[in-house]
């Protein structure tokens, strides 16, 4: 695993092949995703979540997103090539020992 693992219903996607857009009812959904994060990656999320957090809540939805954002921005070629998904929303946060998982719906784009 790298530092940025995204599986989109079970399949390997780069994060750069998305684009995000937390939407309260995603349009069209109908797939999940998990972003798994650790090493550098999670460094970065770690800092926004300790600039961000409000005693021990986690990260709104919008936070992450953000936090995302900031990781994706720093890749090689990210915005570079249309988009295989939209991750859309975050419907769950595990954090375990030395890596966090965000989980949630993501559709196909609409062309």
């Amino acid at each position: 695993m790298t530092d940025i693992d995204l599986l989109v219903d079970g399949e390997r996607v780069d994060l750069i092949d998305t684009i995000r857009l937390l939407q309260r009812d995603p349009y069209p959904g109908g797939h999940r995703y998990r972003l798994i994060l650790s090493g550098r990656a999670l460094t970065v999320y770690n800092r926004f979540e300790a600039q961000n957090s409000v005693s021990e809540r986690p990260l709104d939805p919008a936070a992450i997103f953000f936090a995302i954002e900031s990781i994706a921005a720093g890749m090689s070629g990210e915005g570079q090539i249309p988009p295989r998904f939209i991750l859309n929303t975050v419907d769950e946060v595990i954090r375990d020992g030395d890596q966090v998982s965000v989980q949630g719906v993501c559709s196909l784009p609409i062309h």
